[in-house]
């Protein structure tokens, strides 16, 4: 099984796509993941226990690299036993490409959406629904304050700012070897073909997905609004554009600030 490392930004329409991958049998797709902080976790606890001090630090990284990659696999193998491949989605792996190009030696997906598309999304999540986990109470106090504001607050957040800042090392660096960026909008319009490049990039055979039948993949809706609220579709025909509402301040904002990313990503 390989496994393939996803951290996108929210509302790009990842758990789409991951929806529609799941209708191969090669896959084993999930939604957010707490492994990535487990990792963290592991990495800083392995190195205070007195058996693993006095092992040589070749020895100790080849040891701690088996126990993930097989620790992995098995989660994958849980999900689906005869998957190929496993997406391991979350969003903070972004701010670990070297670990995971130089340490897991693995491939990395990042879904790409248009920014003023994003805080689109955001806006209306915010605008027109209400049930925000208390948890977050604190986050929502700017609810009521001017766009500009609000999408100023989204954009410095850890959630879309740590894999937008991953996106332009991964841009200024050419790591295009390890990474496949897919957008959404592409996807769109185009699936099949977007699906066939994704699936070279894998090394996969390329598969024929039905995108008039689309099955919401197993999960349970994060609390991490409004990141996390989803209502995949089923068909992409039925896909419904959310309407536009960014002020002209908002989107000289996202143009100016994010210069790079439309000139990479949206400069058509």
């Amino acid at each position: 099984m390989n496994i393939i490392f996803e951290c996108s930004m929210p509302r790009t329409g990842s758990q789409l796509i991951k929806s529609v991958l799941k209708q191969n049998s090669d896959f084993a797709v999930q939604t957010d993941s707490p492994l990535h902080f487990k990792w963290h976790e592991f990495r800083k606890e392995i190195h205070r226990e007195p058996n693993c001090s006095t092992l040589p630090k070749d020895e100790l990284a080849n040891r701690i690299k088996g126990f993930w990659l097989e620790g992995l696999k098995g989660w994958g193998k849980a999900i689906n036993p005869k998957a190929k491949v496993f997406i391991e989605h979350n969003r903070f792996w972004a701010d670990d490409i070297d670990i995971i190009k130089n340490f897991f030696n693995c491939k990395i997906i990042i879904i790409l959406r248009d920014l003023k598309d994003i805080a689109n999304s955001l806006e209306d999540i915010v605008k027109n629904h209400n049930e925000f986990n208390t948890q977050f109470n604190n986050f929502y106090t700017y609810k009521n304050s001017a766009q500009l504001q609000r999408v100023h607050k989204f954009f410095e957040e850890e959630m879309i700012r740590i894999p937008l800042t991953a996106i332009k090392r991964i841009v200024e660096e050419n790591m295009f070897d390890f990474v496949h960026f897919l957008k959404y909008e592409d996807f769109l319009k185009q699936p099949q073909k977007e699906l066939v490049k994704l699936y070279k990039f894998l090394n996969l055979k390329s598969f024929k997905h039905d995108f008039n039948n689309i099955d919401d993949m197993d999960r349970i809706d994060t609390p991490m609004l409004p990141y996390g609220r989803h209502n995949i579709v089923s068909s992409l025909n039925k896909d419904k554009k959310t309407k536009f509402t960014l002020q002209n301040d908002v989107i000289d904002f996202l143009n100016t600030e994010f210069k790079w990313y439309n000139d990479r990503f949206y400069n058509d």
